[in-house]
């Protein structure tokens, strides 16, 4: 820094008088860039790691109650646990997903239902992995599945033109895993003389989904569930009766910026994002799933999602 003497009047000492050269700006402004610089490559790992390292691994669970028109006295207080979009891959570990469907087995279960999308790729070592471990789930009812797009092979965004992978030969391996998987069809859960149904449509982007096959033979008082993997399916049910329809395949936009909410959404009726919607005079519910597909998740925590089923009054 140079300084000029400079005399104040009144006094009999010396001060000094700072002068700033262009220089000494120059290099005073290269500073403050720098470091905004360094602060915002600080900024944006310490992002990176808490949105892969920690948000990606930190499950929430969700409990509503639904109420259900016509619900047998029997099946008052059921309780089904859903899962979906596991999507067991690189960058979703073996140990995480093991902790998610512990954790599941732990809320006591009448009936764990599976939403699609349980591996990402068509690597066989995945969905070997997946499978076994379904072994393990615990419910009084069992566990049901149906078909997510990634497990049929389907990656519309990529405009693939590989065959879909066949849904017939995915029901002998989900038997083999103890696993009921419904590709538009029912089945009857029966308790004290009472029924509920369980529906399951396969994918929306298989080119198969056919919900009049799927709820053929069901009485229009027969309290229902449904098992859809992709929300959008909500607007194609050709007028049937769904008290509640259980979806996922949005990640809940997995990445959602504030003030900004969910940018990346693989669906045509982008509303439907993650919780509770109705859609007509049906109920929706969008999961957030507990896998995602890379980078990571932030603002946006995996889920496991709790149902509760009660009288409509």
């Amino acid at each position: 820094m140079l300084s000029f003497p400079l005399m104040r009047m009144g006094e009999r000492s010396w001060g000094a008088y700072p002068f700033r050269t262009k220089a000494h700006l120059a290099r005073g402004g290269r500073g403050r860039i720098i470091a905004a610089h360094a602060a915002a490559v600080a900024s944006a790992t310490v992002a990176a790691v808490y949105s892969f390292y920690m948000e990606s691994r930190w499950y929430e669970t969700t409990t509503l109650r639904i109420p259900v028109r016509g619900l047998p006295p029997a099946f008052h207080g059921f309780r089904i646990v859903q899962l979906s979009d596991i999507h067991l891959s690189s960058v979703v570990p073996m140990s995480f997903v093991d902790r998610c469907l512990e954790g599941a087995c732990d809320l006591d279960p009448d009936l764990i239902v599976l939403t699609g999308d349980y591996v990402t790729t068509r690597d066989s070592k995945y969905s070997d992995q997946i499978l076994r471990a379904f072994r393990g789930l615990r419910a009084r009812a069992g566990t049901i599945a149906v078909l997510g797009n990634h497990d049929r092979g389907i990656y519309k965004w990529r405009r693939s033109s590989r065959v879909p992978v066949d849904a017939a030969a995915c029901q002998d391996r989900f038997d083999g895993a103890g696993v009921r998987l419904l590709v538009n069809e029912s089945i009857l859960l029966r308790s004290a003389g009472s029924t509920l149904a369980i529906v399951g449509l396969d994918d929306l982007w298989s080119g198969s989904f056919r919900p009049d096959w799927a709820f053929d033979g069901l009485e229009a008082a027969t309290p229902r569930v449904v098992l859809c993997h992709n929300p959008n399916g909500a607007v194609a049910m050709n007028g049937h009766r769904a008290d509640i329809i259980l979806s996922g395949h949005t990640h809940g936009g997995q990445v959602v910026l504030p003030l900004v909410g969910a940018r990346w959404l693989p669906t045509e009726h982008r509303q439907f994002v993650a919780g509770l919607y109705r859609v007509g005079s049906n109920l929706l519910y969008v999961n957030r799933g507990i896998g995602h597909l890379p980078p990571a998740r932030f603002n946006c925590h995996p889920e496991i999602s709790v149902f509760e089923l009660a009288p409509a009054h």
